[in-house]
């Protein structure tokens, strides 16, 4: 199973559009957990977590958020991001199998999140990430950036598209 991580701000359409997507994902049992996580607290937010089953971890950050998850495999989207294709077989066989991190195939138009500057990766995050918790974890600390890692984590790119409509 998965934990998805997505860094919210209060632009809920781009973020329905997320969570829409992933619902057949929790139908299905592959995805376990949706975490919200913002910087700030906002009623829009969990308000949208409520009503959606979402976790929503207010005045966080990115460790709280990845200590927090339950599952084994952590998948990082940006809201507006909606995995296309036969995502659900192909991301289940791939976390049953394989260990290494990887990342979809990017379509479409985008825009720079405050993840994606946080964590210093526009291009790696673009294609969303899925990684074990043990593989961040062992890497996220105060002293060591997590960009400069996760440059050289070299995913896989999965035949899954990712279309980010956020913009």
């Amino acid at each position: 199973m998965v934990s998805v991580i997505i860094h919210a701000n209060e632009d809920i359409d781009p973020l329905a559009d997320t969570l829409a997507m992933l619902v057949s994902g929790s139908v299905f049992g592959l995805v376990s957990e949706v975490i919200l996580w913002s910087e700030n607290h906002s009623n829009v937010l969990k308000t949208v977590a409520d009503d959606t089953g979402c976790r929503y971890l207010s005045r966080s950050d990115l460790g709280t958020a990845i200590t927090s998850a339950k599952s084994k495999w952590l998948l990082f989207l940006v809201p507006g991001a909606r995995l296309l294709d036969q995502w659900r077989e192909i991301l289940s066989r791939y976390i049953e199998n394989e260990t290494r991190p990887a990342q979809f195939r990017l379509i479409g138009t985008k825009k720079v999140t405050k993840l994606r500057r946080f964590l210093g990766l526009n291009r790696q995050l673009e294609g969303g990430l899925l990684i074990t918790k043990n593989q961040i974890a062992s890497i996220y600390n105060n002293q060591t950036p997590l960009h400069k890692y996760l440059r050289k984590l070299n995913p896989v790119t999965l035949p899954i598209q990712i279309l980010d409509s956020s913009q």
